[in-house]
């Protein structure tokens, strides 16, 4: 059972940092006229994605929000 339980977690960890495809929504407001865009992200962990989606929201300031999905 011990044996099981190590295996376990071991494939636990091992899923947790796999790369996958992502998508940053962002919602961009100017003079009360809304336009959203996605930007997919291929092939990144979700640290990475992350990082890159906060970049677009920091690029767009006080106009617009973004998340990851």
């Amino acid at each position: 059972m011990k044996k099981v339980m190590i295996f376990g977690a071991i494939a636990l960890f091992g899923l947790s940092s796999c790369k996958k495809d992502w998508t940053c929504n962002c919602a961009i407001t100017v003079n009360s006229a809304t336009t959203k865009i996605s930007y997919p992200l291929t092939n990144q962990t979700k640290s990475s994605a992350s990082t890159t989606c906060d970049a677009f929201d920091t690029n767009y300031g006080e106009f617009g929000a973004c998340e990851l999905k």
